[in-house]
């Protein structure tokens, strides 16, 4: 942000110094994200193969596949605890419990079904073998979250909300499946690789090396100090990032992707390196729930939240849980309100008695400004 941009916003009227840290429009959204393989009659389902939900007799989530043989969506919060059955182009293709996503925030659940014989016989076995499989999923990913770990594996290719980003919940708005997910599944792999003709023939950008060298020196130098065995090839996929963006993030200014870079290595204590950390790094960018966890900045944000709301955080409260995501692994808003955000930095000189400044402190002023958590 620009600093005329920055003062423009500190400078918003505000009808309360102390808003009682309430400020979202809406609650953030916290929907299941469902994801896996689908097959139609033992092959990869094609690109546009329609995936439908049904909770008894009701549709709610649908989604046309942009990947052959995967498929991704993004299932209501409200439909927690209700057996769920998933359609293959109308024909019954798995069946499962639906996990809740404030325990689970995504659950795999493998689908296939039969045309070429028995319709029926090849839904059946394929609810059967759906299910089973999303059950395996979920266990792991429910027992994974104590630990500094991937709560669930995710697949090699998603994201954001497009197809689901793989933990479902976005910040500040309410989605079902969308492109934005299947994106950061798809884009981690190309930035991870570290290779700038591929992700400028991706982007359909021209090389700017002098972007490059500006954004290594700005941003990239104080992203590796002070850690040890940085490869080349590591190195680059952070300027190729900071300079060029993804599909999704380009939306993002070099400042504020590289902002999210320091958000990931402050929670994590190292720069992504994988491509599952590199989906993680996306996630956070556009305010997707990360699917690794760790224990210590959500510690650390804990303390936060009890010194800005005056109590302790309850985590099985969607806006307590947010707050407390934000704080600790920096997620940016899916949408900006420069309001509420405005507002958000006069309750943090109330409480912190200074000016935000470090990351920390701009990771505080978001969960004021979007989680809609009180006192």
């Amino acid at each position: 942000m620009h600093m005329k941009r920055r003062i423009a916003v500190l400078l918003l009227p505000v009808m309360l110094i102390f808003p009682g840290l309430a400020l979202a429009d809406e609650p953030p959204a916290f929907p299941l994200a469902v994801y896996g393989n689908v097959k139609i009659d033992n092959a990869d389902a094609p690109i546009g193969t329609v995936i439908t939900v049904f909770n008894g007799v009701n549709e709610v989530s649908r989604v046309a596949t942009t990947q052959a043989g995967k498929y991704f969506l993004e299932v209501p919060e409200v439909n927690k605890g209700e057996t769920l059955v998933y359609k293959v182009n109308g024909t019954e293709g798995g069946q499962k419990k639906c996990a809740n996503p404030l325990s689970v925030a995504s659950d795999k659940i493998d689908l296939s079904v039969t045309t070429t014989s028995s319709g029926d016989n090849g839904g059946n076995s394929g609810g059967n073998n759906g299910g089973n499989t999303g059950g395996n999923s979920g266990s792991s990913g429910s027992s994974g979250s104590s630990n500094d770990t991937n709560e669930t594996p995710t697949p090699s290719v998603p994201a954001v909300p497009s197809a689901p980003n793989v933990p479902g919940q976005v910040l500040g708005e309410k989605t079902t499946g969308d492109k934005v997910l299947d994106d950061i599944l798809s884009e981690s792999g190309i930035v991870f690789n570290g290779d700038v003709a591929a992700l400028l023939s991706h982007l359909g950008n021209k090389r700017e090396t002098k972007r490059e060298e500006s954004g290594k020196k700005k941003y990239v130098a104080n992203l590796i100090k002070g850690l040890k065995n940085i490869l080349s090839g590591k190195e680059n996929a952070l300027t190729n990032f900071i300079a060029y963006g993804t599909r999704q993030t380009q939306i993002l200014g070099e400042g504020e992707r590289a902002g999210a870079l320091n958000s990931f290595k402050a929670a994590f204590g190292k720069v992504p390196e994988t491509e599952e950390e590199w989906q993680d790094a996306l996630k956070i960018a556009l305010g997707r729930w990360p699917n690794k966890k760790s224990s210590a900045a959500e510690k650390k944000a804990l303390l936060e939240f009890k010194k800005i709301y005056k109590r302790e955080a309850n985590m099985k409260d969607a806006k307590d849980n947010a707050a407390v995501t934000v704080m600790a692994y920096g997620l940016r808003p899916a949408k900006r309100n420069m309001n509420s955000e405005a507002t958000a930095i006069k309750s943090f000189k109330a409480i912190y008695k200074k000016n935000p400044s470090l990351a920390i402190d701009w990771d505080i002023v978001r969960a004021i400004a979007y989680s809609g958590a009180k006192r």
